[in-house]
């Protein structure tokens, strides 16, 4: 270092030495939570608490002399913080004051205590500066105080906040009655820096082999679902987060029994439970459980144990679930912690620079779950007022005192909990952050601990046999039959339907025959002619002698119906065939099914494939002689049509729907819509896709006119004239879209359902305002539904009735009557409220299975794992159960990648665009460019802005489900069957680096700030700073960096949300016009050359300050 750098450097030591303050290493666990405190200088995540309520009047004085003796003895609690040489620092001063705050309250029930006690908490520390301890004293009355001692986890963990709070009292009473002083022992916080580094320069290579090679480095980090119905019903989150529940002594002995008899510790067993539940809500075949361990007790007397200051470090323990028994599992995972806790001196801060790059990139913690096993020695002073097994008045020195509980404002992780062996028993504790989860949800994850831990002391029993849910998860749904199993069966699974498909239908046709019975642009059909009609054709084929498959090639009119309505008065089943459809495909679907004739009509009659056919022919539109011929009556087990769906092989395959499957679905629409509430259907959608099934039959089955249309635009055309009465329309949301987007009154719609893809938030929440001004203005509501449901299993599954407060896109509300939908894992369990799992389904609608398809109908519909001999079919959609029993819709999950280590749903993030009013249309895609993948989402939106939209998704999903890439499209591609064709989107690779003349001025001034942090002369402005090399503490060194080339000032939360070079330029500098560019560096005293980045970065404060100064 040249000879002036080094003088000033000198005369800035020698200037804090003068003033009383030094400079020293922090712990790598210091640094880490630092670096936390950074992202959130104004969080409460961190902050500590105990309080003791003290039944005689304080003397304010000796409080504050005993507080500043306590900070005085310690370190650690006078410590700030700062960056030097690219290092975490502390800052310390010889002698501090402790902050004292006092309030008169006076008297106040607990519950406002609480309150009040949880608000003082969230007041964030003024960390940086060192004060990380304050002390508040409510006086409820002159002789019952409240004493808490608050702390940033910074200087404090569990262990030494016993040291620090029982120092405090001893001190308290000796400043107040006098007698011989006590001996207090004083730490200094480095002794414990200087052990890590010994420990660390002695077996950093070991540990970091061992760790390297080890299951918990491979695994993902975990995700989960917060339950935003509960939330949205409790805006005040003060002093939620936390479920409780006390073992007792005698059960405990019981459970350190069997932990002996397998050779196991309690810790292991509780460990393996808390993993398997947390697991299973994760939706992970296995996760990391961060254990908490105190290194000053793992010392071996190396370490005071009065010493005061962070010295917990989490070790990551894989609990991954086997297909063994429970007491073999448990060993494994006892195994597996001590492998752990060998290592437990290597600091986490270096374990979480060996995951996957995908993990390094979040914001830390990167475990979502949190795992103690303390055992509080009963000779501690403080033992029953600290372990909360006193929880009655205490006297102590010379006191009376009584724990008072403090609610922590958050959770540092997803879920940490806590277990603390003591006298009295255990005392479990479970803790998430309350802004995302529910009380009841909390209740339901810890009750589900508890009751995994008793199933594991049955050691015979498989692993995987175990339920993790909660009691309250496992109550009676829909029966006997599935009160102990089924998360959510919503129906009557075995409800009688007494009507044949045709007996209503029949009913109404011969009842006043002249009214139109269905019409379409061009004329119009009467019941008796309908009924003719059918009957004739089902005559003629009968007569004609066809037997099985009959193919219906007619393009979009009335005279679809009875072309129908024919094929199954006979007693057969009809296929249906799109005349739009490629030739190739109608030629495979005709030859697939084994069609022994086709109906067909004007339109179709030239086509190059009658021809060919060597079926009979029969016309629609001819009169045929109905004659004597007997019609079959269709049993229920008979095959009703075969209907075409795209098949991962490439080539379509058929389901195959019964007559009881759909006179079952036809008895659940009689009873939930109500045949008043419109005048004429809809019959919009393609007989190709299985809408058309519940628009063709029921309003047959309610005697109501049915209007065939051939597109959007004639229904546009329909609802402005608004001739046809009263409408029930039933389409796919893509058409509800267009029409809102034109702009067409709805006002003839009385009931309007939305079935066969997501619907776009902006649709639901348009018709919810129209919905509303209906009921303003005292006319009929228009009823909205979303139906779900997939063809296996006969049109709709469940259905949601949108209503007040209930206007999500993401809901599909419950099952319908004659359904069963439980929501299992990839082992076919259920999972528990709240999580995710797949939509499988049982019940009276299931499909026969897949046409000449029976490898891939054992694949799919599988023996239900509730009723013997039942079928179940998987569906492979992801579904969540809310707390109020709605379900909603998560996507596929064969929709599901993988994306730098992190699992994520395409369709997840597809609904969160949807949810935005400007979106029309959304699809997400991963694209590989070598080995870069780069996250995308092509939209249809209006006004486009990628800003607006970046920043919503950010507000609702972890930063790796933010796609890197927005496209702008007009439209979505389509398949013939209307559904994304995501083969035909397209991405092009910009893949830039430093040097590369496409660079954006912005880009090119952000490469070299990067490129001096990193010591990287190249980097792909697409790639994320932790893909491109960089870590927590390089990341403050880019935030001062940035400050300082560029004059940009930044949260470093924020650059977590714009994580690459490209995602900076455009969040920083949005507007390309040149008075937008990045400043020229600007004109500094001149400063020693200091060719390593690292000296340089010790500079930057001072370089800052000046700036100022000038500014």
């Amino acid at each position: 270092m040249p000879a002036e750098a080094r003088a000033r450097l000198k005369q800035l030591l020698d200037d804090r030495k003068a003033r009383g303050i030094s400079v020293t290493p922090t712990s790598h666990g210091q640094a880490a939570l630092y670096h936390l405190h950074l992202l959130e200088p104004d969080g409460s995540a961190y902050n500590t608490a105990f309080a003791l309520e003290i039944a005689e009047a304080i003397d304010l004085s000796a409080m504050q002399k005993a507080a500043d003796s306590l900070l005085a003895r310690h370190s650690a609690l006078r410590a700030g913080y700062a960056l030097r040489g690219g290092k975490i620092v502390q800052v310390i001063r010889d002698a501090a004051r402790c902050p004292v705050v006092v309030d008169r309250l006076g008297p106040m029930s607990d519950a406002a205590l609480s309150h009040r006690l949880s608000a003082l908490l969230a007041q964030p520390f003024e960390v940086t500066r060192g004060s990380p301890v304050r002390l508040h004293l409510i006086e409820l009355e002159p002789d019952h105080w409240v004493l808490m001692f608050g702390v940033h986890h910074v200087a404090i963990d569990a262990r030494s906040l016993m040291v620090a709070l029982d120092q405090l009292l001893q001190d308290y009473r000796w400043q107040v009655r006098g007698g011989p002083e006590p001996r207090l022992p004083a730490s200094d916080y480095g002794d414990y820096v200087a052990w890590e580094a010994r420990q660390l320069a002695e077996k950093r290579d070991l540990w970091a082999s061992q760790w390297a090679g080890s299951a918990e480095v491979a695994l993902p980090p975990p995700q989960f679902h917060a339950d935003e119905t509960e939330l949205s019903q409790r805006p005040d989150l003060t002093g939620l987060g936390v479920a409780q529940h006390r073992i007792a002594a005698e059960e405990c002995a019981e459970i350190e029994a069997f932990c002996r008899q397998i050779s196991i510790s309690p810790a292991a067993l509780f460990l393996g439970a808390f993993g398997l539940v947390i697991g299973a809500r994760a939706e992970e075949a296995g996760l990391n459980v961060a254990v908490l361990t105190d290194a000053v007790m793992a010392a071996g007397g190396a370490l005071p144990l009065h010493l005061v200051g962070y010295a917990v470090n989490p070790v990551l323990v894989a609990i991954m679930p086997k297909e063994i028994g429970a007491s073999a599992w448990l060993q494994d995972v006892h195994l597996r912690l001590n492998q752990s806790l060998t290592r437990q001196a290597y600091p986490f801060s270096l374990l979480v620079q060996q995951l996957p790059a995908g993990a390094r990139s979040a914001s830390l913690p990167i475990v979502g779950a949190a795992f103690n096993f303390l055992r509080v020695p009963g000779r501690a002073p403080l033992a029953g007022l600290l372990d909360g097994s006193d929880e009655g008045w205490t006297s102590l020195y010379d006191m009376s005192l009584r724990s008072v509980f403090v609610p922590q404002q958050q959770s540092q992780f997803e879920f940490s909990m806590d277990c603390i062996r003591h006298s009295g028993g255990l005392d479990l504790s479970l803790r998430c952050p309350p802004e995302r989860y529910g009380q009841a949800t909390i209740e339901e994850v810890l009750d589900g601990v508890i009751s995994t831990v008793r199933q594991l002391l049955d050691s015979a029993q498989p692993l995987l046999a175990l339920d993790h849910r909660g009691r309250t998860e496992r109550g009676p749904i829909a029966g006997p039959a599935l009160a102990e199993t089924a998360l959510l069966a919503v129906g009557s699974p075995q409800s009688a339907h007494p009507l044949n498909l045709f007996d209503r239908i029949d009913a109404h046709l011969a009842h006043q025959s002249p009214t139109i019975a269905v019409a379409d642009a061009q004329g119009e059909m009467s019941r008796a002619e309908l009924l003719a009609r059918s009957q004739e054709i089902a005559a003629e084929l009968t007569r004609r002698g066809v037997q099985g498959i009959v193919g219906i090639l007619v393009r979009r009119s009335r005279m679809i119906l009875p072309a129908v309505l024919g094929v199954l008065r006979a007693g057969l089943a009809y296929v249906p065939i799109d005349p739009a459809y490629p030739e190739d495909r109608i030629r495979y679907m005709l030859k697939d099914s084994q069609a022994s004739a086709i109906i067909y009509d004007e339109s179709t009659q030239d086509h190059a494939l009658l021809n060919d056919f060597s079926g009979l022919r029969l016309k629609v539109s001819d009169r045929f002689a109905r004659g004597d011929v007997k019609l079959a009556r269709p049993a229920p087990d008979d095959l009703a049509y075969l209907i075409y769906t795209s098949g991962s092989t490439g080539r379509p395959k058929g389901t195959m729907i019964s007559h009881g499957a759909v006179s079952a679905f036809l008895w659940w629409c009689i009873q939930e819509f109500d045949e008043s509430a419109f005048d004429t259907a809809i019959f919009s959608t393609s007989l190709c896709f299985d809408l058309s099934i519940f628009e063709m039959f029921y309003p047959l089955s309610v005697g109501k006119r049915i209007r065939v249309v051939e597109s959007a635009i004639e229904l546009r055309a329909i609802l402005r004239h608004q001739e046809l009465g009263r409408l029930l329309v039933n389409t796919v949301p893509s058409v509800v879209r267009e029409l809102l987007s034109a702009e067409v009154d709805f006002a003839p719609v009385s009931v309007l359902n939305m079935a066969g893809e997501p619907i776009p938030q902006w649709v639901v929440e348009a018709l919810a305002q129209q919905s509303a001004d209906r009921r303003a203005a005292g006319a009929q509501e228009i009823e909205v539904r979303n139906l779900y449901g997939p063809s296996e299993d006969t049109t709709y599954s469940t259905c949601m009735r949108f209503g007040p407060g209930l206007w999500s896109n993401r809901l599909i509300g419950r099952a319908i009557a004659g359904t069963e939908l439980h929501l299992l894992d990839a082992q076919l369990r259920p999972v528990p409220r709240g999580a995710c799992g797949e939509i499988c389904l049982t019940g009276q609608g299931l499909a026969q299975g897949y046409w000449q398809r029976p490898d891939l109908t054992e694949e799919k519909f599988v023996p239900c794992p509730f009723l013997p001999g039942q079928r179940m079919y998987r569906t492979g959609d992801i579904g969540r159960a809310r707390l109020d029993g709605l379900i909603e819709f998560h996507g596929r999950r064969d929709a599901q990648v993988k994306l730098r280590g992190y699992r994520i749903e395409l369709g997840e993030i597809e609904t969160a665009l949807l949810r935005q009013p400007s979106v029309r249309e959304a699809a997400v895609s991963v694209f590989e460019f070598g080995e870069t993948q780069v996250l995308a989402a092509h939209v249809v939106a209006d006004p486009f802005d990628e800003h607006a939209l970046r920043a919503a998704l950010a507000e609702r999903l972890p930063h790796f489900m933010v796609p890197e890439r927005f496209v702008a499209l007009e439209a979505l591609p389509l398949t013939p069957n209307g559904k994304i064709d995501r083969k035909e989107l397209r991405l092009e690779r910009r893949v830039l680096h430093a040097g590369t003349e496409d660079l954006s001025l912005a880009e090119t001034r952000l490469m070299a700030v990067w490129a001096g942090v990193l010591g990287r002369a190249a980097i792909d402005v697409e790639q994320g700073f932790f893909e491109a090399g960089g870590n927590s503490l390089a990341l403050i060194s880019l935030q001062a960096a940035l400050e300082k080339e560029l004059g940009i000032t930044v949260q470093i939360a924020e650059l977590y949300e714009v994580p690459t070079i490209r995602h900076q330029a455009r969040k920083f500098f949005p507007d390309p016009s040149p008075s937008q560019s990045p400043p020229e560096p600007e004109a500094s005293d001149p400063e020693p050359a200091l060719p390593d980045r690292h000296l340089r970065q010790a500079h930057f404060m001072d370089q800052r300050k000046k700036r100022q100064a000038r500014r």
